[in-house]
């Protein structure tokens, strides 16, 4: 899933909007600060002001609110606002990727697939379906389709990082660890280094048999890494490339 409001959720001020459409702007610029609380606070306003039952034209309002509460780990709220918004128009693709993201999150992935094969039918140049159903068909263990979702979006759109990566870990599934050292050496190169794409990496180094690469890239992400648990996991990794 991507990151920015336009990205997740691809919605615009209302056109019909002018008096509040400065609390719309705030909302947004929230959320991309990932102030995610603060955001809320402004789309809870703003629905106040425009309920769908006076408004149904002001539908992604709920919709944007639910985008929101998806961040704060709320799904159970996010899902009545995006069935809310569905509601008001059920063919609307955006209300549809989302719900189809809730129901990733809450571990209903065969779910979370037909709602992005649903959006893609209705707005095919949605491609960033293709991502989070190659995502649900991952943790399905269906390689095969989700290595045709990732290729299908890099087709589209070869500049995001995050695809590069998910479709080298697929690559390691499948034991093509060649072409998954291209595609996370490439993820590397678009975004940069970080923790998850340096393990990453340097596990397939290890699989590779070149240890002393492997090693170069785990002692970079564990002076990256956050979290003690990511942490212990790239010293473990070390340990064993240290090992004759």
């Amino acid at each position: 899933m991507f990151s920015s409001f336009s990205q997740v959720q691809g919605i615009t001020r209302p056109k019909l909007m002018e008096e509040d459409g400065h609390l719309f702007d705030k909302m947004v610029d929230a959320y991309n600060q990932k102030d995610f609380d603060k955001s809320l606070g402004f789309a809870s306003q703003l629905i106040s002001k425009y309920p769908v039952s006076e408004k149904p034209d002001y539908y992604y309002l709920y919709l944007s609110r639910g985008g929101i509460y998806i961040k704060l780990g709320r799904y159970a709220e996010a899902l009545k606002d995006i069935e809310t918004a569905l509601g008001v128009n059920p063919n609307d693709p955006i209300s549809i990727e989302l719900r189809g993201s809730v129901y990733f999150r809450t571990g209903r992935y065969s779910d979370s697939i037909a709602e992005d094969t649903r959006a893609l039918s209705l707005a095919p140049q949605k491609i960033e379906c293709y991502n989070s159903r190659g995502e649900a068909y991952c943790k399905l263990g269906k390689y095969e389709e989700a290595l045709a979702d990732f290729t299908e979006f890099i087709k589209r759109n070869d500049t995001y990082a995050l695809v590069y990566k998910n479709r080298g870990w697929v690559y390691i599934q499948l034991g093509e660890y060649d072409k998954a050292l291209k595609d996370i050496s490439k993820a590397i190169q678009l975004d940069g280094d970080s923790s998850e794409y340096l393990k990453s990496r340097g596990v397939v180094y290890l699989y590779l048999k070149q240890k002393k690469e492997a090693l170069a890239d785990f002692e970079k992400a564990l002076e990256l890494a956050e979290s003690d648990s990511e942490k212990q996991e790239i010293f473990n990794y070390i340990q064993i490339c240290k090992k004759k």
